[in-house]
């Protein structure tokens, strides 16, 4: 979630979530339901799987994960 504002996420997830929902996620207080999990890496723009699985961190950049 990094440089995204809990707001703009939140308002881009669909179904919607607080961004104080957001904002506990991004600061590991809670994570998300699995329900969740799908909404939030379209928000993201990342494969789910990488929220679910994380791969471990690459020697390249990371912009090399996201998706179009």
């Amino acid at each position: 979630m990094g440089k995204r504002p809990a707001q703009e996420i939140a308002e881009s997830m669909e179904p919607k979530r607080s961004k104080e929902t957001v904002a506990r996620w991004a600061r590991g207080e809670t994570v998300p339901s699995a329900l969740d999990v799908a909404p939030l890496a379209i928000a993201l723009g990342v494969r789910p799987e990488f929220l679910v699985e994380p791969p471990e961190l690459p020697a390249y950049p990371l912009s090399d994960y996201l998706v179009d």
